[in-house]
């Protein structure tokens, strides 16, 4: 239907295709669209939804993830998990919560995996498809010592950036389930 400024409107009338052309008017036939599903979700990775969250922003928690449905270009309702620790509904003892990040699932096992892409903000409308979220996390900062009891390290034998030497204690430094970069520390025997 052509409107008074002589743009066109898609109308719900089906039209059918003529045999022949019309002898008085012009036809015009235009393509309406629907749009498809789509959906954001947000997994809490080795962590948990908290019930306090769920329950504050009516969050349905399956398998460890909140979804949300919607359609293509539409807008998002409800609350989204926010983007940092004290807004994001989630926990994971002994963890920091490092944000949310594009999710992609491995290959053979179905298993999810962060990427290295963070969610820097959260999405007003659904983008085609379905986008998928996992939370990541830092392992809260731990430290293992070891106690010369009596001897003294050998500071040459003593390697990595994380460790350091004090009052006959080398410490290394690091974050809980983190890798220890360095060496372990070379001892020498107190004087008898």
């Amino acid at each position: 239907v052509q409107g008074e400024d002589g743009s066109y409107v898609a109308t719900d009338t089906e039209a059918t295709l003529p045999a022949t052309f019309p002898a008085a008017e012009n036809t015009v036939f235009m393509a309406k669209w629907t749009a498809l599903d789509a959906s954001i979700t947000f997994m809490a990775g080795a962590g948990v939804f908290t019930d306090e969250a769920a329950e504050a922003n009516d969050w349905v928690v399956a398998d460890g993830a909140v979804k949300f449905p919607g359609v293509t270009d539409g807008s998002i309702t409800g609350t989204l998990p926010g983007l940092t620790a004290d807004t994001a509904g989630v926990a994971r003892e002994g963890f920091a919560f490092d944000g949310w990040y594009v999710a992609e699932q491995t290959e053979g096992t179905g298993d999810w995996a962060a990427t290295s892409t963070k969610l820097e903000t959260l999405p007003t409308t659904f983008a085609a498809g379905d986008a998928v979220y996992i939370a990541r996390w830092l392992g809260d900062p731990a430290s293992v010592a070891f106690m010369a009891n009596g001897g003294t390290f050998d500071t040459e034998a003593v390697g990595g950036d994380e460790c350091t030497i004090s009052d006959g204690v080398a410490t290394f430094s690091g974050r809980n389930e983190g890798v220890i970069n360095g060496m372990l520390p070379g001892l020498t025997a107190a004087d008898a």
